[in-house]
């Protein structure tokens, strides 16, 4: 394989500045127990 792909040094895929963000949004129903937002973010 004769890949001539440069590693970044990132484990994130950085986007080139000419390209537009994209956003995302989640929605995630979940018991009330302690801990659990903690869970949910970690």
């Amino acid at each position: 394989m004769n890949a001539q792909l440069q590693p970044t040094g990132s484990a994130y895929f950085i986007a080139k500045e000419t390209e537009k963000p994209e956003n995302h949004t989640l929605s995630v129903l979940v018991d009330n127990e302690p801990g659990v937002l903690a869970r949910v973010i970690g």
